[in-house]
């Protein structure tokens, strides 16, 4: 990117103004559509339009988490984003990474302060709605919905600490994503708890692999 200039992406939303965290540039500086730009916002996030007058501030943009995977089961790793929303109800907006074609907008899913978790917990190849929701009273909790029944999968299933980092994968290799978190501990040692879907499991139980600010990047 060139000193002075916003970084974009060539993929447009039809939805609202958006900002989307933990996603970097792609490195491409075309755009199909300038209306909806991707620039770097003040909060280290990236936020679609033209930056707003008087300095690039996120101007009150409702906050989207990246939540990209196949959530049609054609092999093409969808642009999905899941939109937090603690007025109307949050929300998930999924397009295809094949066709460009959005094929879910809007769907409400999910509590304002989820974090989304996709992942293929029914094992029928399609990645799944789904989410880690903190609950540092009654313990937190898993919710999923099938994306190709939309059938509830998880509905409050507890596992979990209040300040546990979800990291969903299949670590038994059987075909569907297990409930696997990481616990930040910078006095112990970070740690893993890893529970299988299928069997229900405990793959992982305290097994310290990584550091107290690490964050976990998960992958075949």
């Amino acid at each position: 990117m060139v000193n002075g200039e916003n970084p974009s992406i060539d993929v447009t939303f039809t939805v609202p103004q958006y900002c989307v965290h933990y996603v970097d540039s792609t490195g491409q500086t075309s755009v199909i559509d300038d209306s909806y730009t991707i620039y770097m916002g003040d909060s280290g996030c990236l936020c679609d339009g033209p930056p707003p007058a008087g300095g690039g501030s996120d101007g009150g943009a409702t906050p989207n988490r990246a939540a990209t995977a196949d959530y049609n089961g054609d092999n093409f790793s969808d642009l999905a984003l899941y939109r937090q929303d603690c007025t109307n109800g949050s929300s998930w907006w999924v397009m295809s990474g094949a066709t460009r074609n959005q094929f879910v907008g809007g769907s409400r899913y999910g509590g304002c302060n989820d974090i989304p978790a996709p992942g293929d917990y029914d094992g029928d190849g399609k990645t799944d709605l789904a989410l880690y929701r903190h609950d540092c009273t009654n313990g937190s909790s898993w919710w999923v919905k099938s994306t190709g029944t939309g059938n509830p999968i998880y509905g409050g299933t507890k596992f979990g600490g209040c300040n546990d980092i979800p990291a969903p994968g299949d670590f038994d290799n059987d075909g569907y994503t297990d409930l696997a978190l990481y616990r930040q501990d910078c006095t112990n040692g970070s740690t893993w708890w890893i529970k299988s879907t299928h069997t229900g499991t405990q793959l992982y139980g305290g097994t310290r692999y990584g550091g107290c600010h690490d964050i976990p990047a998960m992958g075949s």
